[in-house]
């Protein structure tokens, strides 16, 4: 009971020492210096509420807020939630901190955190005013940078101070755990899909994907640091996304179009890209990324076969998904919301679909590798069949003491196009028929077939007319591309 009683003390006497400063704030756009003096007239200013309810604002504003220092306060500290990607605080008119945001450089992701008021600047129970000017910048922490402020917006003590920034980096690390779940997900895909494609080198789509995954989960594992830490993005992680998309082309390629890739379009196409984001703050360098697949896909939904539609679907939902939550963050009041709490996790729209779009892109591929193992497996059984019955077509050992014949045959592949007879003239000679088929596989076991019939029965002829028999049946059998040598000799009783 003594302790419970204590407990309600400290934590009384600690919410008389704090002020909360949530609610309205005087506001304007725009940058002067003098909106940070004590003795500026701000009263034409609307207001604006903090905490944040809406998405970061763009651009430089300021926000100011008349407050009176409680008397029983010393070493009064400010405690700010997340208002903007930058911030600068001045009390009466004197700087006293910021988030570190330098010009040309991309902000720290913006947590909540607290700065002390240096001693003399105000006086106890004397008002005074807070300015803060904030700036919002195109950031890289796509989605994940409409967090909610969550607060603390307080004049208070250290103690109290760090409890509560403390507090609300909890929840705006649990808000962002649905980035934990895109993360894992992609990167179980991407692994799935590159265990499958050494024993399928031919899907080069397999690894195109695989590859994209991959720099989409490490993109996102970064964002979840960055909300964890509230650091900057280290110097190449800002290309990450426009590395995967030079990927997600290729697969585009590989799945909906034929032939070679055609690495000088790509590589035209995906040089804008990075150009583009080396040299804007913002997601201009999307538009070349996905131009190139939107293309294909528009093609292949129109004459490509059903895992092409499926595919091309795919691609232009996901494009959509993405440029959608780009022009959400630039377009104050856009009508189709790029995110969305669900209690107190964030999640958005664009990474929700790219999850769900890998699903289905990973479906597909795997649709596909069956197809083609079943193809093998059929193929394989035939070519077994063809091996079967090009070795009944085969002599066993045949001749006579004097000249004794035997035969081992070893095709390359299940099957071949080499062959021999030896026909028996009846009066104890023989004529032996020897040759090859150019080229390997069924093509040219079918052409023995017909090369073997034509010899036994056109066998007892001389060699001359044997083999102008056979090049006539050659001819004659439609035979294009190709050319069969034979020797053939007769020995004569």
């Amino acid at each position: 009971m003594w302790r419970l009683s204590l407990g309600l003390i400290v934590v009384g006497a600690l919410a008389g020492q704090s002020m909360d400063l949530r609610g309205p704030w005087k506001t304007v756009s725009g940058d002067d210096p003098r909106y940070a003096q004590p003795g500026f007239d701000d009263s034409q200013w609307p207001t604006f509420e903090l905490p944040r309810q809406q998405i970061v604002r763009l651009g430089v504003h300021w926000l100011r807020r008349i407050v009176t220092a409680p008397g029983e306060l010393r070493d009064p500290v400010l405690a700010l939630g997340s208002l903007s990607h930058c911030y600068d605080i001045f009390v009466n008119g004197t700087r006293v901190g910021g988030n570190g945001c330098r010009p040309g450089e991309d902000p720290p992701f913006f947590l909540p955190n607290s700065f002390s008021i240096p001693r003399g600047l105000i006086e106890a129970g004397k008002p005074f005013v807070v300015a803060l000017r904030t700036e919002g910048r195109y950031g890289r922490w796509s989605q994940l940078g409409q967090v909610r402020d969550e607060g603390p917006y307080l004049l208070t003590s250290a103690a109290h101070a760090a409890d509560a920034v403390e507090s609300a980096h909890l929840r705006i690390s649990r808000a962002g755990l649905p980035w934990a779940l895109y993360a894992g997900t992609q990167l179980g895909i991407a692994i799935l899909l590159l265990v499958l494609w050494p024993s399928n080198r031919e899907r080069l789509g397999l690894l195109w994907f695989s590859l994209f995954l991959l720099f989409v989960s490490a993109n996102n594992v970064s964002l979840l640091g960055l909300a964890h830490t509230g650091g900057r993005y280290p110097a190449a992680f800002p290309y990450l996304i426009p590395i995967a998309f030079v990927f997600w082309n290729c697969c585009a390629w590989a799945v909906l179009c034929s032939g070679p890739l055609p690495i000088r379009l790509i590589g035209a196409a995906s040089a804008l890209s990075l150009g583009l984001r080396a040299a804007f703050d913002n997601p201009r360098y999307l538009l070349a990324a996905v131009m190139l697949p939107v293309w294909w896909s528009l093609k292949s939904l129109r004459s490509g076969r059903q895992e092409q539609r499926y595919f091309a679907g795919a691609v232009l939902l996901y494009t959509a998904a993405i440029l959608n939550a780009q022009v959400a963050l630039a377009v104050p009041g856009w009508p189709v919301h790029s995110y969305v709490y669900v209690g107190p996790f964030l999640i958005s729209s664009a990474a929700t679909i790219s999850t769900l779009v890998s699903f289905v892109i990973m479906i597909l591929l795997l649709r596909v590798v069956g197809a083609d193992r079943r193809e093998k497996y059929r193929l394989a059984a035939e070519f077994e069949a063809a091996r079967g019955v090009q070795q009944l077509l085969l002599q066993p050992g045949t001749g006579s003491r004097e000249y004794p014949v035997d035969a081992v045959y070893l095709p390359a592949s299940e099957v071949g196009g080499d062959f021999y007879q030896r026909i028996e003239d009846g009066d104890g000679g023989f004529t032996i028929a020897v040759g090859d088929v150019s080229g390997k596989g069924l093509r040219a076991a079918m052409l023995v077939s017909m090369i073997v019939g034509v010899l036994r029965k056109d066998g007892r002829l001389s060699p001359c007319d044997i083999l102008a028999s056979l090049n006539e049946s050659l001819v004659q059998g439609g035979m294009s591309g190709g050319f069969v040598t034979c020797l053939c000799a007769l020995r004569s009783r």
